[in-house]
């Protein structure tokens, strides 16, 4: 089973500071990053998208998470769409990577690994 490529989209801010956004980087050239300003009084959150995989067809998504490369502590089955939003973040960095489902044949490799820095300064 062939892994996704994804890419990501960051947005939000530490409630009552100034707006600062986060900066997002991929381990694997080719990948898309995408930043949005942050907006004060909303949680962080990141929104990663990736590429369908058509071959063979799966039958969903698994989105991995954690704070150490490499090391994802976190998931969510994403069902058979190709974003998912991950919300709450706090301050840190951030690494993420998906991969695909395909029942009776378990789950694919890692996609590129994607990271991001919510920064969590206040400001004035």
């Amino acid at each position: 089973m062939r892994a996704a490529l994804i890419s990501l989209l960051v947005v939000g801010a530490c409630s009552g500071g100034s707006p600062d956004a986060g900066t997002a980087s991929s381990s694997t050239s080719g990948a898309q990053t995408q930043q949005a300003a942050r907006e004060p009084g909303h949680s962080t959150q990141v929104t990663l998208y990736w590429d369908p995989v058509t071959k063979p067809p799966v039958d969903g998504y698994r989105v991995h998470y954690g704070t150490q490369s490499g090391v994802y502590t976190a998931h969510a089955n994403a069902g058979n769409v190709t974003s998912w939003t991950v919300t709450n973040l706090q301050p840190g960095t951030y690494y993420f990577s998906v991969t695909s489902i395909k029942k009776g044949h378990g789950e694919s490799a890692f996609s590129n690994e994607l990271s991001t820095t919510i920064k969590g300064g206040h400001g004035g």
